[in-house]
């Protein structure tokens, strides 16, 4: 996992100085191999926020809360 963790910093830190939402996708999608869920769905979430029509950061942050978010609490009366 070291190297993802890896490639996730330094696509952060380009986007840092360069912004450009694919440069937070491909962070998302390096911190999403490194098992860092949260974290990769906030990528996305930047990602979209640079660029609404950057399908595969839509498509990665829907899988991500589809498969991650915490189960809805049923209501029982």
């Amino acid at each position: 996992m070291g190297r993802y963790d890896e490639a996730s910093e330094d696509f952060v830190a380009a986007a840092r100085s360069r912004p450009a939402p694919e440069l937070l996708l491909m962070a998302g999608k390096s911190m999403e191999a490194a098992g860092k869920f949260p974290q990769g769905a906030e990528a996305y979430r930047h990602a979209l926020n640079g660029n609404a029509a950057l399908a595969e950061a839509r498509e990665r942050l829907n899988l991500l809360e589809e498969r991650h978010s915490p189960p809805a609490a049923s209501h029982k009366r």
